[in-house]
């Protein structure tokens, strides 16, 4: 059974590099587009690797963005791609907010 388009359900014909969205054509991809961008990995993994190469790869700038990035891979079903994202958001987290070793 072929898969669906995102926007109007017929049948799909173009898929979103994300692999999460399908179109049956380029129309209905634009109109979806605005949508589909707010959980689109690939989308989002590309504004996260501009804003690295503007702050810095450390900077605390990036946190949120991991997070949300591994949030949408984890509600898509990649586990392990949504746990680098994490871990990445964990890493920045402990390099800005270093922790006292455990005293309380």
């Amino acid at each position: 059974m072929p898969a669906k388009c995102l926007k109007c359900g017929d049948d799909a014909i173009k898929t979103c590099p994300c692999l999460s969205a399908q179109y049956c054509s380029v129309e209905c991809q634009r109109e979806g587009w605005k949508a589909h961008k707010k959980w689109c990995c690939h989308f989002l993994q590309g504004k996260l690797d501009e804003k690295s190469a503007e702050v810095g790869s450390d900077s605390l700038a990036l946190l949120d963005s991991w997070l949300d990035l591994g949030q949408i891979h984890l509600r898509c079903g990649r586990v392990a791609r949504a746990e680098e994202c994490l871990n990445e958001s964990l890493r920045l987290d402990e390099l800005h907010h270093p922790s006292d070793g455990g005293a309380v």
